[in-house]
């Protein structure tokens, strides 16, 4: 009986601990009761317009969600299927440190990203929360927003991005007001998030409750933290092992067991004076030895302008297309430039285009001083892909008004074409992708025929 008396021992010490641990069980699962826009539902004709953007609120709550973290994300009911999809960049799994909250609200300005002109609401958008908890609001009370685009009939027009505001938290839905819908600006972009605090999930002993990442030794502060935590259950650890050895010890007859819990006992005691002598003879030799302090370079990311096309050949539209094949190539008219070289494929697609554009009043016009088509060129800093210019399925307006940048820079939404002749529609209603709808970077000049990254419907004719 003796023999078996530590185990037995063990097993009712981890017992107890079960006991008194509340057990992790559904009821306690993160949920999310609601996630609804204000306002929601149905609007008005005229309730959104591009120069008077409309404020909104996502309003989101939830039960058992504190230190938590949710993902929230604006989909857009779409139609099309293939090419297409329903995420809204600016708000796409946006990550919210739910903290000692049940209920949070993010205030927006309502845009036009993923709707298309046509019949019934141009824009269907719904909430998706991911993350630690699961929703969808597709069809859920107040789950949806449906209104439509700042658009003439017959155009697409839907180009305006949404603009994201401020988050406020809650422990309660009264405690995040429906009521105060923050005014952001109309138009732009809001300004960048300042906020560097780090706030650990759970906060462990010792550590605080929350961290400045953009503070000096920020991450050095953090990790003197966990060194001192790691030798205190070194500590822990040593008296349980010493506590085992003894019960190990007291409990048997046999010799060889008595030596076996003195063992224990004796290992336990020098790996605990191993760790405090450790940290004693640092400390005395020079304090600033356990003063852990890193300095991260910043690394500053450049994104390229250009997707551009993997290898020398791509199939579109069901046809081989090789990039330089100066063979393949005519020239054309096009926007009143004569000259303008492309792949032969696509030129009755541009003449169409080209008629869309005439067909507008003169007075309400684009005015297109410059026309680039096929150039024989690779993507810079890009080995191995090759702009869709050298594959002749890319046209470059007016460059000097539209360039390319990290934001929309653009004259194609100014009087007098726009908003009632947008320019970028002419091209859009012939399967073109415009670089003005590009989400990471902006090239307002840039219209592709090439699928997927360049947004174009890869239809040739």
């Amino acid at each position: 009986m003796k023999k078996f008396l530590p185990y037995i021992l063990i097993l009712i010490i981890i017992t107890g601990f079960l006991t008194i641990s509340k057990p992790a069980n559904a009821q306690d699962a993160c949920t999310v009761q609601s996630a609804v826009f204000n306002p929601s539902g149905e609007q008005s004709d005229n309730w959104y317009k591009d120069k008077t953007k409309q404020s909104v609120q996502v309003i989101v709550k939830t039960e058992n969600c504190q230190n938590k973290t949710l993902e929230l994300s604006i989909r857009e009911a779409d139609s099309c299927v293939g090419w297409c999809d329903n995420t809204i960049p600016e708000i796409n799994r946006k990550s919210m440190q739910m903290g000692n909250n049940n209920t949070f609200i993010l205030n927006l300005k309502a845009g036009e990203t993923k709707c298309d002109a046509g019949f019934g609401f141009d824009c269907n958008y719904y909430i998706e929360i991911s993350g630690d908890a699961d929703f969808v609001s597709d069809g859920e009370p107040e789950g949806n927003l449906l209104y439509e685009c700042d658009a003439v009939a017959g155009y697409i027009g839907c180009l305006e991005d949404w603009i994201v505001g401020p988050i406020s938290f809650g422990s309660s839905i009264q405690d995040a007001s429906r009521q105060n819908v923050v005014n952001l600006p109309a138009g732009g972009t809001t300004s960048k998030s300042t906020d560097t605090t780090y706030q650990p999930l759970a906060r462990l002993p010792g550590l605080q409750e929350s961290y400045d990442t953009a503070k000096e030794c920020a991450l050095g502060d953090y990790l003197n933290t966990i060194i001192k935590i790691i030798i205190g259950l070194c500590i822990v650890l040593a008296v349980f092992m010493i506590f085992i050895g003894g019960l190990e010890y007291m409990s048997n007859e046999i010799i060889s067991n008595k030596e076996h819990g003195k063992e224990r006992i004796r290992n336990a005691i020098l790996g605990l004076l191993l760790a405090l002598s450790a940290y004693t003879i640092l400390n005395t030799i020079n304090p600033a030895l356990l003063n852990v302090c890193l300095k991260l370079d910043t690394v500053k990311i450049a994104i390229e302008g250009e997707v551009g096309i993997l290898g020398k050949t791509a199939v579109i539209d069901g046809k081989t297309i090789t990039a330089c094949k100066e063979d393949d190539m005519v020239s054309m008219t096009l926007f009143g430039h004569s000259g303008v070289r492309v792949h032969k494929e696509i030129k009755a697609n541009l003449e169409r285009v080209n008629a869309r554009w005439l067909a507008i009043p003169e007075a309400k016009r684009y005015k297109v001083n410059t026309v680039e088509g096929y150039v024989c060129k690779p993507v810079t800093n890009k080995p191995g892909y090759w702009s869709a210019h050298a594959f002749g399925l890319a046209i470059d307006i007016n460059a000097a008004t539209n360039p390319y940048g990290s934001t929309l820079k653009t004259d194609m939404m100014s009087p007098p074409s726009y908003p009632n002749y947008p320019f970028a529609n002419v091209f859009a209603l012939e399967g073109w992708g415009w670089g003005g709808n590009w989400s990471k970077i902006k090239d307002a000049m840039h219209f592709s025929k090439y699928p997927l990254a360049e947004q174009g419907n890869g239809k040739l004719n």
